[in-house]
């Protein structure tokens, strides 16, 4: 997400941890490949007198191969000749023999001769999955069996797993065969490399392949609970997408790799986990491409989203319905679109504006497209690797570490921007209570203060008893008014009770007999914002006086209700209609309704209540507040 402030320049700790992180990664890599021995099979055979026992040994290289026939040690030493030297690791169906391409399925047998080898010192021999049915002999001595082999197809059953076994050769020389079935998947062969080692070392290299997958799914599974928390608390799909790809990453794991699947579900089917690969793979793109929409991409358009809606539908459909010797023909396709849509993803970062958060981004992402080449070109034997692990899982943590990180920035700023809009908005409505209050004061200057001293000065030449104490009055009354510094403070009522006493003795003394006042006040401590009754008093005096009535009477009241303080003043100006309620209360109103509109505002803000206007009575007009008995106003 582009965001002002936060350009590439400005922040090289976020460019230093990418280049390390890219390091890292590409030492990984180097270490992984570079840690076996680079003693090679030739022409079926490989000597072993010059290995160390540091390193274990790769069986990749030429072994003798025979096509539709199962061949024993014994009918080796027969002379019987292999079809065809082949490379393993491979697939069968990359071999030709006698100019014809061989099927994906059929069955076979692998040959391996062993020189050099050290009489009766335990050795181990680590296979990876091959297609799709296997047993493996060290001489004539069945070592491992994965699923079930025959020449037939009725009789075979696949079994897609990680296996190891020990021996202990009797002489130096000693033959590796391995009799291969296949019939369900389209390709087959020893599509992966074996390997040869000390007990310790093969045992050694499982414990620390499944450590590496259990420590890979238990940071996907902590990833995945802090995204849902994420999700609940900001209610973010953003974060629900990154839960889903977290999902899909865990499969992926247990799926491929170490295969941890079959130890969490031993009676797992063949079928079950290849299907369970595919549909991972379809729905990974869209998902993806969703979740980088949301947080940084130019719109995407309809017509792609569709596109790929309509692809990922179908594709799931082909994996669920579609015979597995078939489906697997397409994997390639759907990894293709997968590394297109990656790409696609990445060309669209690439154009958006280069912040620390689309940095972050489009580094996992291209280290993840990385991983995906390298186990995609690994598993189709296209290139060769040593490697023991697929870096695909890892890719993925990288980058879905990278997302968090681009995305927990990308929230910090919001959070930044939310909290400084708070900050002004405070600021705002604190300027505006002064401005209001400054408003509200500046009302008494003009009139009010001019009108209050003629009055006094006339009474005063005839009564100067009262003009003196109509003075004291008016004291009180300005410096009342003018003690209040804000309008959302709290006064006691009996401040405010006394401020609009002093107001109204200065009313009465101006108008005479013609305004009389009445007040009923219950015996109740508590506080009540400043300023709120004098604007419904002036309202209910010139309300009366505009109406011509010969005597206005009003009625100030404070009364107990309930969990309530109802708090009003009654007046017998005739009552109003609704319009001029309405006007009042919205601020329509040419005169006095801005008084009565910034009390109704007031209530709203601090008490979440409004001023009501009742006209029941013949006659009267109650202007009147409940304000919560007891309880703080609400900030």
């Amino acid at each position: 997400m582009m965001r002002k402030g936060s350009k590439i320049p400005q922040n090289r700790f976020t460019i230093i941890l990418v280049v390390a992180i890219i390091i890292f990664f590409i030492c990984g890599i180097y270490i992984s490949e570079t840690a076996y021995s680079k003693t090679n099979v030739k022409n079926g055979v490989i000597d072993l007198s010059q290995w160390n026992q540091e390193e274990i040994i790769s069986l990749a290289g030429k072994w003798d191969f025979y096509w539709m026939k199962f061949i024993t040690p014994d009918d080796h030493k027969k002379g019987i000749e292999p079809d065809v030297s082949v490379t393993v690791p491979s697939a069968w169906t990359s071999y030709k023999i006698n100019g014809n391409q061989l099927p994906g399925k059929g069955y076979s047998t692998y040959s391996l001769h062993v020189i050099g080898a050290k009489a009766g010192e335990p050795l181990s021999v680590r296979i990876n999955p091959f297609s799709s049915a296997y047993d493996l002999y060290i001489d004539n001595k069945l070592v491992i069996s994965m699923g079930t082999v025959s020449s037939r197809e009725a009789e075979y059953k696949a079994k897609f797993q990680v296996a190891t076994a020990d021996f202990i050769p009797e002489t130096s020389d000693f033959d590796i065969t391995i009799h291969i079935a296949n019939y369900e998947y389209s390709r087959g062969g020893a599509w992966f490399t074996p390997f040869l080692g000390t007990e310790k070392q093969i045992h050694d290299l499982d414990k620390n392949i499944f450590a590496y997958d259990g420590i890979l799914i238990g940071m996907f599974l902590i990833l995945s609970v802090y995204s849902l928390f994420f999700a609940a608390l900001r209610r973010s799909k953003k974060m629900i997408l990154f839960f889903v790809l977290c999902i899909i990453a865990i499969i992926r794991t247990l799926v491929y790799g170490g295969q941890l699947i079959y130890d969490i579900f031993p009676d797992a089917s063949f079928d079950l986990v290849i299907r369970l690969g595919h549909a991972v793979l379809i729905t990974f793109p869209y998902v993806f491409l969703i979740t980088l929409d949301l947080n940084s991409l130019p719109g995407i358009s309809k017509q792609v989203w569709i596109a790929y809606l309509i692809y990922t539908i179908i594709a799931i459909s082909i994996v669920i319905l579609l015979p597995l010797y078939y489906l697997t023909q397409l994997i390639i396709y759907f990894g293709f679109v997968t590394l297109i849509s990656m790409l696609y993803g990445i060309h669209k970062e690439v154009k958006d504006e280069p912040t620390p958060d689309n940095l972050f981004l489009l580094t996992g992402n291209v280290l993840m497209i990385l991983c995906m080449v390298r186990d995609a070109l690994f598993q189709s034997n296209i290139l060769l690797f040593n490697g023991q692990i697929e870096y695909t899982p890892t890719g993925f943590l990288i980058m879905l570490l990278l997302w968090d990180f681009a995305f927990t920035y990308e929230y910090e700023l919001i959070a930044k921007e939310r909290m400084q809009l708070l900050v002004d908005r405070d600021k705002a409505i604190e300027h505006a209570n002064r401005m209001e209050l400054k408003f509200l004061k500046s009302q008494i200057r003009p009139h009010f203060v001019n009108n209050t001293m003629s009055t006094i000065m006339s009474i005063s030449r005839t009564d100067y008893s009262r003009g003196r104490k109509l003075m004291v009055e008016f004291s009180r009354y300005l410096q009342n008014c003018y003690e209040v510094w804000g309008l959302d403070d709290l006064v006691p009522i009996e401040k405010e009770v006394a401020f609009i006493q002093s107001y109204l003795a200065l009313q009465q003394a101006r108008h005479g007999d013609v305004l009389s006042v009445e007040y009923d006040i219950d015996d109740v401590n508590f506080s009540i914002p400043p300023l709120m009754l004098q604007p419904l008093i002036e309202n209910s005096i010139k309300h009366g006086l505009n109406n011509n009535y010969a005597g206005v009477h009003i009625k100030i009241y404070i009364k107990k209700k309930d969990a309530f303080v109802k708090v009003g003043v009654k007046d017998n100006a005739g009552g109003m209609d609704e319009n001029k309620v309405n006007c009042l209360l919205n601020d329509n109103d040419g005169s006095t309704g801005i008084g009565i509109y910034n009390i109704n505002e007031r209530l709203k803000k601090i008490y979440n209540t409004t001023l009501q206007i009742d006209n029941s009575e013949d006659n009267c007009t109650d202007i009147y507040m409940l304000i919560p008995d007891g309880r703080e106003a609400i900030k």
